[in-house]
């Protein structure tokens, strides 16, 4: 971890305030929806199919529509944050 703990600390508190909103699938803000995301979910689940991927790596918020994705359980999948809640 960096010396500067700013960043992450600012994550941290928007995730733990809910600054960016209450939403029903994620505290993440809206661009996080189960809802926003079902034609990305497609669109991944075609790719992981079609190209055979058996990796994802996942620079996420808080997972909330990954699970969506088509052939997810058939890779192993990696999820990173910037907050370590």
């Amino acid at each position: 971890m960096p010396k500067d703990n700013s960043l992450y600390e600012l994550f941290d508190e928007v995730y733990t305030n809910r600054s960016w909103g209450e939403h029903k699938d994620t505290l993440s803000g809206s661009g996080s929806t189960v809802e926003a995301n079902l034609y990305r979910c497609q669109w991944i689940g075609n790719i992981i199919g079609t190209y055979r991927i058996k990796h994802v790596l996942d620079v996420c918020g808080d997972c909330a529509w990954q699970s969506k994705i088509p052939g997810l359980e058939k890779v192993s999948y990696f999820g990173v944050d910037v907050s370590e809640i």
